[in-house]
């Protein structure tokens, strides 16, 4: 029994070409978002965790450490999986925003800057370059970038040189 859906078989290198070239944009796209969707997940699975034992001021940590180290997962991803889940509670999926976009967002500090910054992004379809340079533009370098968020809580204190 034939399928109901007919199989396209391009009769030209071209028509293959531009079939595969549309095949790849699609499923790239799609390995993205859903990327986008694992990270959001991760990061409030990991938050809403960590709040119940909040009390408990290192527990955040030693649960992320601990986690990292049976799912291995890189300490690292899980730690920004909550950076994102926190600057995005809810994740609209704008179809022009790559994971790429979300992360160059994430350390924008106003969230009504943020979400307009997405918002700009996805309508006007800016490169995560052309969004950096808009970012760069209007908001001053934090003053460092490489900072750990504390699992749970505010943001660590800079560390301070001393002379």
């Amino acid at each position: 029994m034939p399928s109901a859906q007919a199989i396209v078989v391009p009769q030209t290198y071209p028509a293959l070409r531009k079939a595969v070239e549309t095949a790849m944009v699609k499923g790239q796209l799609a390995a993205d978002l859903a990327r986008v969707r694992t990270y959001h997940e991760t990061g409030r699975l990991i938050q809403a965790h960590v709040l119940l034992f909040r009390e408990r001021a290192d527990y955040g940590s030693k649960a992320v450490r601990r986690l990292a180290d049976d799912t291995k997962v890189d300490i690292s991803i899980l730690h920004r999986c909550v950076r994102f889940y926190r600057a995005f509670p809810i994740v609209a999926t704008w179809p022009q925003l790559t994971w790429a976009h979300y992360r160059t967002l994430v350390p924008v500090a106003d969230p009504k800057l943020r979400r307009s910054l997405a918002v700009e992004a996805n309508k006007h379809a800016w490169t995560v370059v052309q969004l950096e340079q808009r970012i760069r533009a209007i908001q001053p370098p934090p003053a460092n970038e490489t900072e750990a968020i504390e699992i749970g809580g505010a943001p660590r204190a800079p560390a301070v040189a001393l002379p």
